[in-house]
């Protein structure tokens, strides 16, 4: 039997590179993970590092 895949590979945005257009270099910053479908239905969001504002923002899970 084969088994089906828990895990699912996900891609998490910056939400503030797109409300922000006065920000250093134009981008938006992207980290691709993956999550456990059972455990976690809905969407991720993590605190990341975002290159293009230059700090720490909250990056949410993208389809």
């Amino acid at each position: 039997m084969r088994k089906k895949k828990i895990r699912n590979i996900i891609i998490l945005e910056c939400i503030t590179c797109h409300s922000n257009l006065n920000k250093r270099t134009y981008g938006i910053s992207r980290y691709i993970t993956e999550k456990n479908k059972q455990k976690t239905i809905k969407r991720l969001t993590l605190k990341k590092y975002c290159k293009f504002c230059n700090k720490s923002s909250i990056h949410k899970e993208i389809k």
